[in-house]
């Protein structure tokens, strides 16, 4: 699974999704569970997380600005 811009995420779980160095604008992620995912390098605009968990997941360098 891919992440995708202008999407809303809910009750959704993530395993071992590599989204390096990926762009996601204006999504939402609600309940959400990350697993082994990469997100390191990605960038996330203007979204908007709440009540997720992470766990065993790399977010070195997640640019949130």
């Amino acid at each position: 699974m891919n992440l995708g811009s202008n999407t809303d995420y809910i009750d959704k779980v993530f395993s071992r999704l590599d989204a390096k160095e990926s762009i996601v604008r204006r999504s939402v992620f609600e309940d959400c569970r990350f697993v082994d995912c990469d997100l390191s390098g990605a960038r996330i605009l203007e979204c908007r997380f709440s009540d997720c968990e992470f766990s065993n997941s790399n977010l070195s360098s997640v640019d949130y600005n």
